[in-house]
């Protein structure tokens, strides 16, 4: 282990703080500090032992290294001891999403060590959140279609018109989920907020249709493409130019979730 000169960064500090008129003596806890923490390494490496011993009564318990020490070492109550250690990842987009790969299955290959570690952090959590996230909006997403489907057969009173005003929800959803897949997109807290979003935005232009084509006893498609279709063009667009702000959001999860949404209701 090379060891620092504390003796020069102490004095380069000094002369710093002398220059900009600040007392060197404030430093004088800090530096004290960090003679503990060297000392304490260089006994572990040379002496092949702890530093220190926390059940020591004779232990400083005021001390920097015995505060430090006792943040990451917790004594259970079957009188064995848990020890954190962090581990500090380079900051890629790897890390950002979850564990790699690599570094789950070095620990999960060695046996030794399996069911004695817990691996936790934000990476972990946010994972944890994502997956659980997905799978209830999934099924708020199969609620939702049920009640609107069910409200549909109270007011057409026929299953299937019911069923060909879901059409262009349906629709939308799968060619959402399929876009997204093609464009490399992934589902996250934020974005699938606009699956639900869709059903209940989507499903206005098929009542309207569907209404528009049985009301007419000549139930003439071209006609209620050309009439009604066009109006149902028209706020679709309007609604894509409202999300299209989100679009445009520098945060990700902003402009993830503007995204989904006009794929859903283009």
């Amino acid at each position: 282990m090379t060891q620092f000169d504390l003796e020069l960064v102490r004095a380069n500090i000094d002369r710093s703080a002398r220059a900009n008129n600040l007392n060197p003596v404030m430093f004088d806890d800090f530096f004290e500090q960090l003679q503990q923490f060297q000392d304490a390494a260089k006994n572990a490496i040379e002496n092949d032992a702890m530093p220190i011993n926390i059940e020591d009564p004779n232990f400083r318990r005021s001390s920097a290294l015995a505060s430090l020490a006792q943040r990451y070492a917790h004594k259970s109550e079957d009188g064995s001891w848990r020890i954190v250690t962090l581990v500090y990842p380079p900051p890629t987009d790897e890390w950002k999403v979850g564990l790699p790969p690599i570094f789950e299955e070095t620990f999960n290959e060695n046996e030794r060590l399996e069911g004695s570690f817990i691996i936790t952090g934000a990476p972990i959590i946010q994972k944890e959140i994502r997956n659980l996230l997905v799978k209830q909006l999934a099924i708020a997403v199969f609620v939702v279609l049920l009640a609107v489907l069910l409200v549909l057969i109270l007011y057409f009173r026929n299953v299937m018109q019911a069923l060909f005003a879901l059409v262009p929800v349906i629709m939308g959803l799968v060619c959402t989920l399929g876009i997204m897949q093609l464009l490399g997109l992934e589902l996250h807290y934020l974005n699938i907020i606009a699956l639900p979003m869709i059903v209940g935005i989507g499903v206005d232009s098929g009542i309207h249709m569907i209404h528009r084509f049985y009301e007419d006893d000549a139930q003439n498609l071209k006609a209620t493409v050309r009439g009604t279709g066009r109006a149902v063009v028209i706020t679709s667009l309007t609604t894509i130019f409202g999300f299209g702000s989100l679009a445009m959001a520098q945060y990700q999860g902003i402009r993830d979730l503007g995204i989904v949404a006009i794929l859903g209701v283009g």
